[in-house]
This record gives C-alpha cells, sequence and structure tokens, in this order.
C-alpha cells in the first residue's frame, strides 16, 4: 500500500497534471469487507484520474481457480459499481480542475460524431473537442480547455 502510495503521489509532485489510471480488480478469492474498503479508502484518498474496474474471474488452470474462499458475484457486483462510481467523481474532478488550462493536443483522423467537433487527446490523456477544419487532423495543436463537454471529455479552443 505504502509504495503504490508513495508512487502515485510522487508522479504528481513532479507532474502536476499528470492523468494518472489505475486498473482495480474485484473480488479475488479471500478479498475481505475489510480488504475491500481499505482498497476503497486508498483510491479515495489519492490524485488517481481514471480507473479501469474488472470483477475477478476464475480461469481454469489458474491457482485462483482452486481457491475455496471465493467472493459472491452479487458482493462483486455491488463493489465493482461502488468503485466505479468514485473513479466516475474522480475522473470529473480531474477534468474540471483542468478547465482554463492550455494544453498540446494530438488531434485524431474523425471528428466526434455526437458533436461533429474535431476529437483529439491530450499528453494527460484528456478527450478534447475542437472546431476546426479537417486540415487539422493528425496535427498537434495548441488547446485552451475551456470546460466540460461530459464526464469523459472537454471543450477547448483553438490558441
Amino acid at each position: 500500500r505504502r509504495a503504490f502510495q508513495d508512487l502515485v503521489l510522487d508522479i504528481r509532485k513532479v507532474l502536476p497534471d499528470a492523468g494518472i489510471g489505475c486498473d482495480v480488480l474485484i473480488g479475488f478469492p479471500g478479498e475481505t469487507e475489510k480488504a475491500f474498503e481499505n482498497t476503497f479508502e486508498l483510491i479515495r484518498e489519492l490524485p488517481l484520474t481514471y480507473l479501469h474496474v474488472f470483477p475477478f474471474s476464475s480461469r481454469e488452470g489458474t491457482p485462483a481457480s482452486h481457491f475455496t474462499d471465493k467472493v459472491p458475484q452479487q458482493v462483486v457486483k455491488e463493489r465493482c459499481s461502488r468503485v466505479r462510481e468514485l473513479g466516475q467523481h474522480k475522473r470529473k474532478a480531474f477534468l474540471s480542475s483542468q478547465a482554463g488550462c492550455s494544453t498540446k493536443v494530438l488531434v485524431e483522423n474523425r471528428r466526434d460524431r455526437r458533436t461533429g467537433r474535431l476529437k483529439g487527446i491530450s499528453a494527460n490523456y484528456i478527450t478534447v473537442l475542437v472546431e476546426g477544419s479537417d486540415d487539422l487532423m493528425n496535427t498537434f495543436q495548441e488547446v485552451c480547455l475551456t470546460g466540460l463537454h461530459d464526464d469523459q471529455s472537454m471543450i477547448g479552443s483553438l490558441t
């Protein structure tokens, strides 16, 4: 726990705007309520920006497939839901903290289907939607992040 916590905090110290993601496995055999709550609190406390949450699933031939202290599926489902909700909150908070910042964005070679805007990605993994012509596709552009589009992306303006 301490090593992971220190690593995340050190990254944030060196790169204050870093987008730090984390894979979270829920329901490994033997995961107690106390162990889950410990993991949940650690994630809540750390400046993580996005989570990939997935339930444990037994794979034939692996040591864990023979473990007997399996976590009930309904419990795993509820725990995954809690952590995903926390992840959505952390993602939105991170995106909101970036409003007003300028960043370099790699404009992709396609537009966002819903808005028709150019779609790009910043170095810290923020999906950014901007107005512009197709000749900006596949180029790096300096963009001012002006606000949230949704819980997963931001609106930007070319600078």
